[in-house]
């Protein structure tokens, strides 16, 4: 194997893991430092920021000035459209969850749903597939069926984290929250690069004489 792929390789786990890394240190530090009550407001800003410094090259939209500035501003403003949209919807749609709620039979007596099974369902089934789609609109996806494994992969650990954090098992909760964005930076980097991973592999794999 030549160090040029060795080179590549180490470059592309930095391009994938590190968003996710600095999002997990950035809510960790803001949670430790009294920021909880502001978190919904700061980690859109830090989402945006960090997807937009590594997908530059992904980038579909026009360029009018200095590309990684306007990838960087425009990733914010779209990472704030999820947020905004996912926040001020659920008050909207949160009675035709009630009702999907008693058909699924997750609870039989509508006084019994709480707000609390509501957000749950918000937070880890529709605002996932929001942020996936949101950046549809300014990164370039892979048509590819491991596009769709991801996100069918990314949305069933949510629904997973979901459970976890509805019925409270202990600490889990706290790293639930820790855990969302980061997981949704690795989901978004994962399709971005998967072409480049594929073309990594097929380099290491050694060629048939």
């Amino acid at each position: 194997m030549s160090s040029n792929v060795l080179l590549k390789g180490k470059k592309l786990v930095i391009y994938i893991i590190l968003p996710s890394i600095i999002l997990f240190m950035s809510i960790l530090w803001l949670d430790k430092n009294d920021f909880t009550n502001f978190l919904g407001y700061y980690m859109p800003l830090i989402f945006g920021f960090i997807i937009g410094l590594f997908n530059s090259k992904f980038y579909k939209w026009k360029v009018y000035f200095y590309r990684p500035l306007q990838v960087i501003i425009t990733s914010i403003l779209i990472s704030y459209l999820s947020f905004l949209f996912t926040m001020y919807s659920f008050p909207l749609l949160a009675p035709v969850l009630e009702d999907l709620v008693i058909l699924l039979k997750i609870t039989n007596n509508k006084n019994n749903i709480t707000l609390e099974i509501l957000i749950n369902y918000w937070v880890f089934a529709v605002a996932p597939i929001v942020v996936f789609f949101v950046y549809k609109i300014i990164f370039y996806y892979p048509k590819k069926m491991l596009t769709v494994i991801i996100l069918l992969i990314t949305l069933l650990i949510f629904g997973m984290m979901g459970y976890f954090s509805y019925h409270n098992f202990g600490k889990i909760s706290y790293v639930i929250h820790l855990l969302w964005q980061p997981l949704m930076a690795l989901a978004l980097q994962l399709i971005l690069y998967q072409e480049e991973v594929k073309d990594l592999f097929r380099k290491k794999s050694p060629t048939k004489s």
